[in-house]
């Protein structure tokens, strides 16, 4: 790289590994911490005011999240920072991981 980034900035998130189901959706204490977690991202954002995230599907492959209920947990928190982040991209791919029990459609019509 002849010159190094500048304004760009990452942050790392793990999710659960399989994490305990009620149906397709995250049992409701890992819903709970899941939603924090997703809020600590946006938080993070807005405090150094950043105004564009690149988010994943996060825990949905190989962690096995439930690609839908995921999405719902981010759509929620979006709202709630409606206004404060100027651009949010969903990097998704579907990959070995898709198509299984916690994803049956695969992670990017979730997203």
């Amino acid at each position: 790289m002849e010159k190094p980034l500048e304004g760009v900035y990452s942050l790392a998130m793990a999710a659960y590994r399989n994490p305990k189901l009620d149906g397709n959706m995250l049992s409701p204490k890992y819903a709970v911490e899941m939603r924090k977690k997703i809020e600590n991202i946006f938080s993070i954002a807005y405090k150094h005011k950043h105004d564009c995230l690149i988010l994943s599907a996060l825990g949905c492959g190989a962690f096995r999240n439930p690609s839908d209920h995921i999405a719902k947990l981010f759509r929620s928190v979006i709202q709630q920072y409606a206004g404060f982040i100027e651009t949010i991209i969903f990097a998704i791919i579907n990959d070995h991981n898709s198509g299984q029990k916690h994803n049956q459609q695969g992670n990017f019509k979730s997203f």
